[in-house]
């Protein structure tokens, strides 16, 4: 789903939700909150932040906002989206449960503000957290702090109508090997012709990768997990790195093999199991997992960038 179809969801929502607006409504900034100046642990300030962030935007004054087709609650939805960015990128600085309860609690801030002041048009904001967080190009998005959210706008009245499934569906797949959790195991044949399983392959660290050799976006994690210093680690037996190719031209995959690292194992998922998202949620490819010696998840379909920044660390 990319950005133009998004803004346009929120626009098309946001003009369902609202009533007309009278002249005397006003247009806002967005309202940052900042910590007081007495605040100096870091920690403490992100938490204040994070927790309070949308206190001014839910704000319970007699003010009357705009709310048409490029406002939610007096903001422009192009300034929406960079806050909810930034909202993102503060979540992602919080554990797992904890990121997940703070959004969570914005959600039922959302719905209760939207039963006080139905004018304001707040369940515009929803298709914005989505691109945020769910949308495949998104640099932020991150499953598994979306996919409880997504869970609550499916039983919400704030969802659109006739998205109820849809929501639902995006709750169960971004559930699926959450960080912290066991990965899903599934079987692959090898470049040699041989049944191997994920669980079978042994390593410190594993990096599973979904790919295809012939895609753009795939070289840009060959550079990457071709650099010599990472593949150091495969050297040393301290790290795995699975290239799974997910569909069904085995003949071309196998061609193209040729222009994978040597120092791969690579192979491609006989079952279709990985495509057909009853194991892995691969929305776009490549699809990058980091997993420990028990195949626990620890970054989930990660940026690259953070990828190669943690592997260097530790190998």
């Amino acid at each position: 789903m990319d950005r133009k179809i998004i803004h346009t969801a929120a626009a098309a929502l946001t003009v369902l939700l609202c009533v007309s607006c009278a002249e005397e409504r006003v247009e806002r900034a967005f309202p940052l909150v900042e910590a007081p100046a007495v605040m100096c642990d870091e920690k403490e300030i992100l938490d204040y932040r994070v927790t309070r962030f949308w206190d001014g935007f839910f704000d319970a004054g007699e003010e009357k906002y705009l709310c048409d087709s490029i406002h939610i609650n007096g903001v422009k939805t192009d300034e929406l989206l960079p806050a909810v960015g930034l909202y993102a990128r503060m979540l992602e600085m919080k554990d797992l449960a904890s990121a997940r309860k703070i959004l969570s609690g914005m959600f039922t801030r959302m719905e209760e503000y939207a039963i006080a002041r139905p004018e304001s048009g707040v369940g515009g904001l929803i298709p914005i957290v989505e691109e945020v967080l769910y949308n495949p190009v998104s640099p932020l998005r991150d499953e598994d702090i979306y996919s409880p959210f997504a869970a609550a706008v499916a039983t919400s009245a704030l969802c659109p109508e006739g998205k109820k499934a849809y929501y639902e569906n995006q709750a169960e797949k971004s559930a699926l090997n959450c960080r912290g959790t066991a990965s899903a195991d599934f079987r692959f044949i090898d470049t040699e012709g041989r049944t191997r399983t994920l669980y079978g392959t042994d390593a410190e660290y594993t990096v599973l990768v979904f790919i295809n050799p012939g895609c753009h976006a795939c070289g840009d994690a060959v550079e990457v997990l071709g650099k010599e210093e990472i593949l150091k680690g495969v050297k040393s037996g301290r790290l795995n790195i699975l290239g799974i190719y997910i569909d069904e031209d085995v003949g071309e995959w196998m061609d193209k093999t040729k222009d994978l690292p040597r120092e791969w194992i690579c192979g491609y998922d006989p079952d279709l199991a990985i495509r057909n998202g009853t194991l892995y949620d691969v929305r776009a490819i490549p699809s990058a997992y980091l997993l420990d010696r028990d195949k626990k998840v620890l970054l989930k379909d990660a940026e690259l960038e953070m990828l190669e920044n943690f592997l260097l660390d530790r190998i």
